[in-house]
């Protein structure tokens, strides 16, 4: 079996960069839980002096993301794991140093290391005309300033394995991830000249969508490799249960420098995305051209737009869509929308005057709920700049 072959020890010591994030915390608790792991788990937040953490619980609530790190790093020693957790920079070399000295110094080994670090879930999810150099920057400091310091600090110390999670959009792209794209092929491409150089063999793994489930601590769902809601997203991701016996896989083979992990066919994805791009090239035409097709029968009664904001996103709809009249209360995956679709609706919601993010067109799928959050965003925006307009 794989458990029979695994290059993960009883009683291991494991450093997980990232390990206070959901996809470090899942496979801590793994770790924990099937082999007793001895565990460094590294993030940029620190924790508080452990002597306080019961007075913090009591202070704070639930929500609060500080009680949550607490609260995972406690349920992992109840399965038995013996936990350190440090506050580190990945990308700063004297941070990592120290780091990786306290592990050595509390533990007296280290057998293996996993990065997780990076922006995942919506925060990698931006349209190109929002990227800047400060946004790439976040994205790519923790996996290309971050590998280079990971290989200075671990050199050639022996190492059962160093596993890094990598993107499976590193093959697949996608709209609104063209950062996170850029960052997860420097990992592929730096794990393939690490290995022509060092003994120790790293692996990266172009991860497919997972759910992660950090059930014991409140965490809502996150997906590991793309921005988070998206229906064919959802469809195809992983269980956490199917996730980590990929993980126990991986670990019971020997010599592979880079692992794909697709959910369904990987060829046919990629085609299925070219078909799309071309679909969408068409149907981003001027406003008012037209060729729309009737409006199909929905769940939902026509309704007209009351209002400027909603009839601003009935055009845009009607016209990415392909479909006229739409009404306000039509569900706009129901008319055939999706994550691709939502970009050009973004971008041309911004044009007109209206701002919502990605997430927002998930969470509010009709026009009038959009053109509401739309309209309260401008709202704070325009509060915003009378409070910074000072009286003579």
């Amino acid at each position: 079996s794989a458990s029979d072959r695994s290059r993960l020890r009883d009683g291991g010591v494991y450093l997980i960069l990232g390990g206070l994030g959901g996809i470090g915390l899942t496979l801590a608790e793994h770790l924990a839980r099937t082999r007793r792991a001895r565990l460094a788990l590294v993030g940029r937040s620190a924790l508080p002096p452990r002597p306080t953490w019961a007075e913090w619980l009591a202070e704070h609530n639930e929500q609060d993301p500080t009680s949550q790190r607490i609260q995972a790093v406690e349920a992992l020693e109840a399965l038995g794991a013996e936990v350190l957790v440090l506050s580190a920079d990945v990308g700063n070399l004297e941070q990592m140093q120290a780091a990786v000295g306290q592990v050595r110094a509390r533990f007296g080994a280290l057998h293996g290391v996993i990065h997780a670090a990076g922006i995942t879930g919506e925060r990698s999810f931006e349209m190109l005309q929002e990227t800047d150099r400060t946004r790439c920057e976040a994205q790519l400091h923790p996996k290309v300033a971050g590998l280079y310091v990971l290989e200075q600090v671990l050199g050639d110390h022996p190492l059962d394995f160093c596993l890094l999670v990598s993107s499976l959009a590193s093959v697949l792209g996608g709209r609104g991830l063209a950062a996170y794209t850029a960052a997860s092929q420097f990992m592929d491409a730096f794990v393939r000249h690490h290995n022509q150089r060092h003994p120790v063999v790293w692996l990266s793994v172009n991860w497919d969508s997972w759910h992660v489930l950090a059930e014991s601590h409140g965490a809502d769902t996150r997906t590991l490799s793309e921005a988070g809601g998206f229906a064919e997203l959802a469809r195809l991701a992983m269980t956490k249960q199917e996730g980590l016996e990929v993980v126990e896989r991986l670990l019971a083979t020997d010599g592979l420098t880079q692992v794909i992990l697709s959910t369904a066919d990987l060829q046919a994805r990629i085609e299925h995305l070219s078909v799309r791009d071309q679909e969408q090239q068409q149907r981003s035409r001027p406003a008012g051209s037209a060729n729309l097709h009737e409006r199909p029968e929905l769940s939902t009664a026509y309704a007209s737009p009351t209002s400027e904001a909603e009839q601003k996103l009935v055009a845009i709809w009607q016209d990415l869509l392909g479909i006229a009249p739409v009404g306000i209360h039509d569900n706009f995956f129901e008319l055939g929308g999706d994550s691709l679709i939502s970009i050009q609706v973004i971008a041309r919601a911004r044009e007109a005057g209206l701002e919502f993010s990605p997430k927002q067109v998930f969470e509010y799928p009709t026009i009038a709920s959009l053109a509401a959050v739309a309209g309260t965003a401008r709202a704070a925006q325009a509060d915003q700049g009378r409070s910074r307009v000072r009286c003579p």
